[in-house]
């Protein structure tokens, strides 16, 4: 019996970490897709497409509203599915990874926003600071399984 209730609690948490990761991929996906914007051409010039504002979008707040939710289950199913402590250690023995990949996710929020050099360089910035993250993310979890 108690083999039984361990199993299904081991069986339960492995269910919650693949809903964090297909709950994180998605969070990804829109992310890079830039919420939907990229299928809204807004013109064509000689420098390449012109996409809306997320402000201009009639139905931005919306949007907003979706991504901190599924922001929030993202945590939270984090929190249920991963040993916490393990996690936190690992953090803490590489923290000199862990600075650079938020100073990449900063970079990548700003050269989308086009705030470091104003010019095309901007999305360029985004794009490999974007990777760096990512790549940086599934090192993290291969590396220290923390699942």
């Amino acid at each position: 019996d108690n083999i039984s209730t361990r199993s299904n609690s081991c069986l339960r948490r492995i269910r919650t970490y693949w809903l964090f990761a297909a709950s994180f991929f998605l969070l990804l996906f829109g992310r890079e897709i830039s919420w939907g914007r990229i299928f809204l051409l807004k013109e064509m010039t000689e420098t390449g497409p012109v996409f809306w504002s997320m402000k201009d979008l009639p139905y931005h707040r919306v949007i907003d509203g979706a991504i901190g939710l599924l922001s929030a289950a993202v945590i939270h199913l984090f929190y249920q599915s991963v040993n916490v402590q393990k996690t936190l250690h690992c953090l803490k023995k590489n923290r000199l990874m862990f600075l650079l990949t938020v100073l990449a996710a900063i970079l990548a929020l700003m050269g989308d926003k086009g705030q470091l050099f104003h010019d095309f360089r901007d999305e360029t910035m985004e794009e490999l600071s974007e990777l760096f993250v990512y790549l940086q993310v599934f090192f993290f979890i291969h590396q220290y399984r923390i699942a």
